[in-house]
């Protein structure tokens, strides 16, 4: 039931019935002789579990027992635990697991101490984060009983203007087609990637002419009549002319449905390629931006259908990326679209096997730590446009350094068996955004000390403080112009 004392030049004093290693031949007889070890023994031979404390403050490998998670916590980060640790990884004893959890609050409690490996541990980790912030099955219910209602609203007007073709006043659609052509959800809608603090659905109202205001107005006229029609009084109805849609708001529902009007001859290509297509625009027009974005959201929402549905961890991953883009300023400056792409680059990079969503978020910080995505120089086409277009374009070196030490960041928190607190589970705080360096902070700091010992001497020498702040200023300006122009091998920061 126990390992002996072997003669190899690597000695092995490990007890796995106790699960505790020893430093020498001599103390590993004295444990086996002691009253801890019998006890063990008696018990597993009768078949009999013995009486254990809880397990979330209770490390197995150095069998002590903590009176709260903050103590073993730093049980777990002292010297005396990752010396048995690095003893038991020499000698390939078992490790427990309380060594890939990190205790932070009661969230994540129920996972410490259990059997799992430290990568199904943080796929439950990730999974438990995606169900608090997604919205539940009521919600969604909601959400997708209005959407419905202004799908079938929206029918019912197309029916209302065919009927009535003068009704809308401008130029006639072509034959045999209708006013409106069909509605398509884009977005976070059609993707299925709602969180709890989303308060938008998108929909695209396809029209066979170009959308003015005018037209807008009659399917507003249209839409409220019918829902007074059908006394539905809890639906209200808004115009957003400058974003080319119309916002549908129901009380009891905490989402709206913005439905954008667009036209299929609105989208120009370049004549380089022989397929410019000109089109007369009325002179009442809705805004070209917001109609020509409602045409990339449809290619957008087919190319994450057919492309990025299929990845069994991309959803999750999606959303935790985005949650972390809530709290993380570094990660504000990513689209919705942009995350999705990097996620896509990242499941889609030659692997065969398909990665847990705990494996998937690690390949996806190692990826932009590494420098592989989002690095300086970095770019990423847009796999939705037929001209080449970088996805990255709209962000700036500062902000692609930002989002790269954050990651690295994150990185070791994965190492480290933080993923608790890296996920912000149980309160945690969780990652930082882009840290001042220390170099950066001893330079601020000399330099608003030299400014107030030279403002000081020209005022002991009789000078004005107009005069003593002057020449400050340009002490401080030198000294700022000394560090730009120093070679950058020098001013590279270790982390």
């Amino acid at each position: 039931m126990h390992d002996h004392p072997s003669t190899s030049n690597c000695p092995n004093f490990f007890c796995k019935t106790c699960k505790v290693s020893c430093s020498s031949a001599l103390n590993y007889n004295a444990h086996l002789k002691g009253k801890i070890h019998r006890r063990k023994l008696v018990a597993q031979q009768q078949g009999v579990e013995p009486n254990k404390p809880k397990a979330a403050n209770r490390c197995d490998l150095c069998s002590i027992d903590c009176c709260s998670s903050r103590n073993f916590e730093a049980h777990i980060n002292g010297q005396k635990h990752q010396k048995t640790l690095k003893l038991s990884m020499n000698i390939n004893g078992p490790i427990s697991n309380t060594e890939y959890a990190s205790i932070s609050g009661n969230t994540a409690a129920s996972l410490i101490g259990t059997d799992l490996p430290p990568d199904e541990l943080n796929d439950c980790l990730v999974r438990e984060k995606v169900v608090q912030i997604e919205k539940n099955m009521d919600d969604l219910r909601k959400v997708e009983q209005l959407v419905l209602r202004v799908e079938e609203t929206l029918y019912a007007v197309s029916e209302s203007l065919d009927q009535d073709v003068g009704i809308v006043g401008d130029a006639p659609p072509p034959q045999q087609q209708r006013f409106l052509r069909g509605i398509m959800r884009v977005g976070l809608m059609a993707n299925q990637l709602l969180l709890t603090s989303d308060k938008r659905v998108d929909l695209v109202l396809l029209c066979s002419v170009v959308p003015t205001t005018k037209l807008l107005f009659q399917i507003i006229e249209l839409f409220r009549r019918i829902i007074n029609k059908n006394n539905e009084q809890c639906i209200y109805v808004t115009e957003k002319a400058a974003e080319s849609a119309i916002c549908v708001s129901q009380i009891g529902v905490s989402v709206d449905v913005c439905v954008t009007l667009t036209c299929l001859a609105m989208r120009q290509w370049s004549p380089e390629n022989l397929n410019y297509h000109p089109y007369e625009e009325p002179p009442n027009a809705l805004p070209f931006g917001p109609c020509l974005m409602a045409l990339t959201e449809m290619r957008r929402t087919r190319f994450y259908q057919i492309k990025c549905a299929p990845h069994a961890s991309m959803r999750s991953l999606v959303k935790i990326i985005r949650d972390i883009r809530q709290r993380v300023p570094a990660w504000q400056v990513l689209t919705d679209w942009m995350v999705e792409l990097i996620v896509e680059k990242v499941l889609s990079a030659g692997n065969d096997a398909e990665l847990g969503p705990g494996a998937a978020l690690r390949a996806l910080f190692d990826a932009v730590s590494s420098g592989l995505l989002l690095a300086k120089g970095i770019s990423l086409a847009d796999p939705c446009e037929k001209l080449p277009s970088d996805v990255f374009a709209g962000v700036s070196d500062t902000a692609r350094k930002n989002i790269y030490d954050s990651a690295r960041y994150s990185i070791r928190q994965i190492e480290a068996n933080k993923l608790v607190n890296l996920l912000a589970l149980g309160g945690s705080p969780g990652i930082p955004s882009a840290r001042l360096p220390k170099r950066q902070k001893v330079t601020a700091l000399m330099a608003e000390t030299t400014t107030a010992r030279n403002a000081n001497s020209i005022l002991e020498n009789g000078g004005s403080s107009a005069d003593g702040l002057q020449a400050a200023s340009a002490t401080l300006n030198e000294r700022h112009n000394n560090l730009n122009n120093r070679p950058l091998e020098r001013r590279s920061v270790k982390c």
